[in-house]
């Protein structure tokens, strides 16, 4: 893997592996990630275009999904400004946030419907469970872990998508 000091202080990775299917052809796939250093104070996580930009800069073979990753579970909201969602629905990329609670993926037909409607912010923390009503708390299973996700576009909650949101835990 190749690692970029970024000019905002944060960390652009790479890192490509090639397969080669039964058939002999080879498939080159890289996963840019823009790894944010320390831990907010507020909990939020803004992403600033030039490292948005130089991440997309650095795809290579099939892969279309730029990761922002932070490694700090006390850091829940991300903040995507308009001109960065612009940025990634020019190159057709889809976009992932990562802290040590969840990873959400938003597919690049997403991120081309929401590049127009002002910053988009997804909030991913964990939550309690005992804080559930009774009827909630049988719907989870013993030693579940609940996670709260939230996304607005400008002012307006999102509740619908175009696409399926990737959500994987951990």
């Amino acid at each position: 893997s190749t690692v970029k000091d970024l000019e905002t202080g944060n960390k652009l990775i790479v890192q490509s592996t090639t397969t080669t299917a039964p058939s002999g052809a080879t498939t080159t796939t890289s996963k840019v990630s823009i790894s944010v250093g320390g831990s907010s104070a507020t909990g939020t996580v803004t992403v600033d275009n030039s490292d948005l930009s130089s991440a997309i800069e650095a795809i290579s073979g099939t892969e279309t999904v730029v990761s922002i990753e932070i490694d700090d579970d006390q850091t829940t909201e991300f903040s995507i400004g308009q001109e960065s969602m612009q940025t990634a629905s020019n190159a057709g990329v889809s976009l992932q946030v990562s802290n040590g609670v969840a990873s959400v993926t938003i597919s690049d037909r997403d991120v081309d419907s929401l590049s127009s409607s002002g910053t988009v912010t997804v909030n991913v923390s964990s939550m309690d469970v005992s804080s559930l009503n009774p009827v909630q708390s049988q719907a989870i299973p013993a030693g579940a872990i609940g996670v709260t996700l939230g996304m607005t576009a400008g002012s307006s909650q999102i509740s619908q998508f175009r696409d399926v949101v990737e959500v994987s835990f951990g």
